[in-house]
């Protein structure tokens, strides 16, 4: 799900992703499909789209607890996967070959899964995909 969406609310990216699902950008490509069509894979997509910077991978407790303070990055807390570890959908249809990637240097991370809400609303979504 998409827990903390942001730690710093920005006027753009809400704007942005508003406009993605408005204008169906990425609602074909095949991520999106292989996360069955949740919000949660919405989100993911969108963020490895929209950022020129790599998503980051799961959040290190332990660096963010020892560490905290105004100099720690989000590189730091969550550095991204190896490139090695892309789900093939994204090799296939790489997100730089669709209009608007890289638009934003966001880092993004991932929250483990004890912060998963079990409800998810791809119907109401996506209603023709699922």
């Amino acid at each position: 799900n998409v827990g903390v969406m942001s730690l710093r609310p920005d006027q753009g990216v809400f704007e942005a992703l508003f406009r993605t699902v408005e204008d169906g950008t990425l609602d074909d490509h095949p991520e999106f499909a292989r996360g069955g069509y949740l919000d949660q894979a919405f989100f993911d997509l969108f963020f490895r789209w929209y950022s020129s910077f790599p998503r980051g991978g799961w959040v290190n407790w332990e660096i963010l607890q020892s560490r905290y303070g105004p100099d720690l990055e989000a590189h730091d807390v969550c550095p991204p996967p190896p490139a090695g570890r892309l789900p093939n959908t994204l090799l296939q249809v790489p997100l730089s070959s669709i209009s608007g990637s890289s638009t934003r240097s966001l880092r993004v991370c991932l929250l483990d899964r004890s912060f998963n809400f079990l409800v998810s609303f791809p119907a109401a979504n996506w209603p023709e995909r699922t």
